[in-house]
């Protein structure tokens, strides 16, 4: 019987701690930040500090035809990015369709 009570309460709190981890991220998107040409070396890591100071994280960098950051970041924090001088535009990574 302790046995059952033991793993009861085992699924609870890994039920718990899941729902927890998926509050944290329910308020966060991923977004592409397209940095203003010229996009030197500089200008990202300004924009990877700003990102992370803001609770962001970056995970991926682009750096051939488009210089551009994806970024994990807070729905609620996009406006204090816009305003910076580096950043050309933001726009929330979805998926595009050709038809």
């Amino acid at each position: 019987m302790k046995l059952f009570k033991f793993v009861g309460i085992f699924f609870v709190l890994v039920s718990l701690c899941v729902m927890t981890s998926l509050a944290e991220f329910s308020d966060r998107a991923t977004y592409i930040v397209a940095l203003k040409e010229p996009a030197t070396e500089e200008k990202f890591h300004e924009a990877k500090a700003d990102i992370e100071k803001c609770g962001g994280k970056v995970t991926y960098e682009f750096h051939s035809a488009l210089k551009a950051l994806l970024v994990s970041f807070p729905k609620d924090k996009v406006s204090v990015l816009e305003k910076k001088s580096y950043v050309d535009f933001i726009e929330e990574d979805k998926e595009v369709h050709t038809w």
